[in-house]
């Protein structure tokens, strides 16, 4: 038996140039893929019995049935979900608000808005064969939630997705800046870069990091908490009271509105307050921003990212990542990129439909060209 794990990469090169191919494993094929003709040969029957591809004598395209995939971003707030084609093509999208209630509410939701997805595209349910989720909480190996501070979620995450029931495909969950670094790094700024980090800085903060095209999650999956920093002149006192994180506490969106005028103004007013001219809310974005490069810089200090991105509702605003980046310079030596997101508020859910492709190709490339498991 041929072990094709190696092709992971190439099947998804392969997939992505489709329309550029000729339909036999020619010179040009080993000249691009840089394998074989004898493998590349192999791939091409093993991808067309599993109906990945299809071949006529003139081209190549993928399979009427072959697999899709589904990324979903659920936030406190709003849940994002997009189904996507193996060779890359988005199928459909959709965003509603999150729906709260009992711990199994958004998944009850994210199965319903993935039917919907499938009905819209006329994909029956049979093709779906891989979903991943980026949730606001983190996740260890064995799929147990450690920290949902913002949503409630099972403490124990499903291992597979339920479409109807009987039918069932499997589900990969991630945190959900993971997922964001992730779509940063292969379609943002961190194109072509050895390592990035990525702060979303919102409702809450989180971080993101990826080391080689790798996300670092540590062994309980809470690699990156950096809301857990103990950035306070009190930090054991306020460690004792604090339910997010004690540098959450002092960053988030909450800790903003209540810098100004009490809390009664939304963020996204207070910074269009700050844009006329307004000097508290000024100074309070300026105070929540020499707070937060704290937090960066430490960042910084102990990963050395080629890249550090600032996302989520507050990060990605120029106002606010041009202030960190001008205090960061001021505490570090240390060279780093420092800017806002390239994908904005779609950074996420671009990390998750990545994801799913990765997994789903995983599984392709784990079958032998007789099509039995390696």
């Amino acid at each position: 038996m041929v072990n094709l794990r190696p092709l992971n990469k190439t099947i998804k090169l392969v997939l992505s140039q489709l329309d550029r191919l000729p339909p036999s494993a020619s010179p040009a094929w080993v000249s691009v893929f840089d394998i074989s003709p004898e493998m590349a040969q192999q791939m091409l029957n093993m991808l067309e019995k599993q109906q990945i591809i299809q071949r006529t004598s003139e081209s190549i395209c993928l399979h009427p049935q072959s697999p899709v995939v589904i990324g979903f971003d659920l936030g406190g707030t709003k849940v994002k979900g997009r189904l996507a084609s193996l060779d890359g093509r988005e199928l459909v999208q959709v965003e509603q608000p999150t729906r709260k209630g009992d711990e199994q509410s958004a998944l009850q939701q994210m199965a319903q808005l993935a039917r919907s997805m499938l009905k819209q595209a006329g994909i029956p349910p049979q093709r779906l064969q891989q979903v991943a989720i980026g949730i606001p909480g983190a996740i260890d190996k064995l799929g147990n939630v450690n920290l949902s501070p913002n949503l409630r979620l099972p403490s124990q995450l499903p291992a597979l997705f339920a479409l109807t029931d009987t039918l069932h495909c499997p589900v990969t969950f991630e945190n959900d800046v993971n997922l964001a670094a992730l779509g940063e790094y292969h379609q943002g700024h961190g194109q072509n870069s050895d390592s990035l980090v990525f702060i979303a800085f919102g409702t809450g903060v989180g971080m993101g990091i990826i080391v080689q095209g790798n996300i670092i999650c540590g062994h309980a999956g809470m690699a990156g908490e950096i809301s857990l920093l103990p950035l306070s002149a009190t930090p054991y006192e306020d460690a004792r009271v604090s339910v997010g994180g004690i540098f959450e506490d002092r960053v988030s969106s909450q800790a903003i509105r209540q810098r100004y005028q009490g809390g009664g103004t939304e963020v996204i007013d207070i910074f269009r307050h700050a844009e006329k001219g307004d000097v508290q809310a000024i100074a309070v974005l300026e105070n929540t921003a020499r707070i937060a490069a704290l937090g960066v810089a430490s960042a910084v200090s102990m990963l050395n990212p080629q890249w550090l991105i600032l996302g989520g509702g507050i990060g990605t605003r120029p106002a606010f990542y041009q202030q960190i980046q001008h205090f960061v310079r001021q505490l570090l030596p240390v060279p780093v990129q420092i800017t806002g997101s390239a994908l904005g508020d779609d950074a996420g859910v671009i990390g998750a439909v990545y994801l799913a492709h990765q997994r789903c190709l995983t599984a392709i490339s784990y079958h032998d060209v007789e099509g039995q498991p390696a």
